[in-house]
């Protein structure tokens, strides 16, 4: 189980960050730079507010089914058939909901076109991403990985065709070559698990009102997160009058951080059905908690270190205007991103066990005081306020699930592990500390003696095997 998860990580990770970051920093960005900050700070807000509305598009039925068919395989087939149609009932709902939601925020009417585009957008998404979870549950990963960055791969291509050879952009021409892109990729993703089992639709609204119940909990955890990651955007463009700029520069920052939160991400995709395995077996979960842990650790304190000590660097190298406020909340919201991505690992291990009141709890405290700092800071400091108000959130949850999980679950981490594990993070941020003072290279080559150094570290310290990654299974 640890050698698959392992293999199957640094798949994901190569192919993720190699199409990912290449579409981020040619396509995402650029689109900010050719519209500006005011124009890609209103689909920024926009987006952000239909995003809040996602959850009913889910209402955790992702995260159910993940667990749901890891652990009943058998099964898969008769059960797809009543989740695709119940979740075709939430599309209707969704759009309701939606728009009902724009009509009371006051939004003005040319707003709705961009809203249109957007709820069009997340509902194709919405079904690539339910039909992908299939194939890590049924343990086809090496499918699952390629899947996985399929469609920034066709937006990488059909949206880098608008900006540099048609060089024409705007917001509805962005959302309508997202919206190619993920229809191809769910054809895609549905031809290919057709061929594992039939695909087929069956109403039945005594079904349907089953899998909303028993996925409902994981619908809780799914819409406390997203209210706590996602309300900035929103409070920025309706608390500050500056034609939406401050989110624009927040938007800019937090390009980078959710881009980076797929290293997480792609961490729990793979985990949550292996967790569930792993408690329905009554196996010991410990060895693949501490090879993920390091893994985890060793990845987000390097990334973290590099956007730190760099900051101003990747901001001006993607960026045609920036400021020192684009700086400040990029750095913020970088060290944030470790605690996210931490928190992916034992969020995995909590719904994989299933017990999720407690969950729910923190998660809702954790709404409570991202809407209270947003509402005291964002005043005062603008976008900046926003990305400190995310950071003392994410690291006020990372704590309380952590504790949750060792609670609930009887963790015992090993002392020598632990001590290894604080050794890494301080030796990768006296590393970028020394590097970045006392060397005076281009910060690109700067960055990869760091990554170089962190690597022979990490494998001193035994968190990076090599013969476990290239070896047989």
């Amino acid at each position: 189980m640890q050698k698959d998860f392992i293999k199957n990580i640094f798949s994901l990770l190569f192919i993720n960050v190699l199409v990912k970051v290449l579409y981020i920093i040619f396509i995402d960005a650029e689109v900010q730079n050719r519209l500006g900050d005011s124009e890609y700070g209103i689909y920024f807000s926009l987006f952000n507010f239909c995003f809040l509305f996602q959850i009913i598009l889910d209402l955790g039925i992702q995260n159910y089914n993940s667990k749901n068919i890891a652990q009943n395989r058998t099964s898969v087939e008769t059960y797809f058939s009543y989740v695709l149609s119940t979740k075709l009932l939430l599309v209707f709902a969704f759009a309701v909901s939606l728009f009902i939601g724009a009509f009371i925020l006051d939004y003005p009417p040319f707003y709705f076109k961009v809203i249109t585009g957007i709820v069009i957008m997340m509902i194709v998404q919405s079904f690539f991403v339910y039909l992908r979870t299939h194939f890590s549950a049924l343990g086809h990963f090496h499918i699952e990985s390629r899947l996985s960055a399929l469609d920034k791969m066709l937006m990488f291509m059909i949206i880098g065709y608008m900006l540099y050879v048609e060089r024409e952009i705007s917001v509805m021409r962005f959302i309508s070559g997202q919206i190619v892109a993920l229809s191809i990729a769910l054809l895609i993703t549905g031809f290919l698990l057709n061929k594992k089992f039939k695909l087929r639709l069956n109403f039945s609204l005594t079904r349907s009102n089953e899998i909303i119940k028993a996925s409902f909990p994981y619908a809780i955890v799914l819409l406390v997160m997203t209210i706590y990651t996602r309300m900035d955007g929103v409070m920025l463009e309706r608390m500050i009058d500056d034609n939406a700029i401050s989110a624009g520069i927040y938007g800019a920052a937090y390009r980078l951080l959710d881009a980076s939160n797929m290293v997480g991400y792609l961490f729990a995709m793979l985990l949550l059905p292996m967790f569930s395995n792993l408690i329905s077996e009554h196996k010991n979960v410990m060895p693949l908690i501490e090879d993920a842990t390091g893994l985890l650790v060793t990845l987000s304190t390097g990334l973290t270190v590099v956007c730190w000590f760099y900051g101003a660097d990747i901001m001006s190298f993607m960026y045609v205007d920036i400021t020192p406020t684009h700086v400040s909340c990029f750095k913020i919201l970088m060290v944030s991103f470790w605690a996210i991505s931490i928190s992916y690992i034992y969020g995995a291990l909590i719904l994989s066990d299933g017990r999720l009141k407690t969950l729910n709890l923190v998660l809702l405290s954790g709404v409570f005081v991202n809407f209270s700092l947003n509402i005291w800071l964002i005043p005062q400091q603008g976008a900046t306020g926003a990305a400190i108000a995310t950071l003392i959130t994410q690291w006020y949850v990372l704590v309380w699930q952590f504790a949750l999980a060792v609670k609930q679950l009887k963790l015992h981490f090993r002392f020598d592990y632990t001590i290894k594990l604080i050794s890494q993070i301080a030796i990768f941020i006296i590393l970028g500390y020394l590097i970045s003072e006392y060397l005076t290279y281009n910060w690109v080559v700067e960055t990869l003696l760091f990554a170089g150094l962190g690597l022979i570290t990490s494998i001193l310290l035994g968190f990076f095997r090599l013969s476990t990654i290239l070896g047989p299974k």
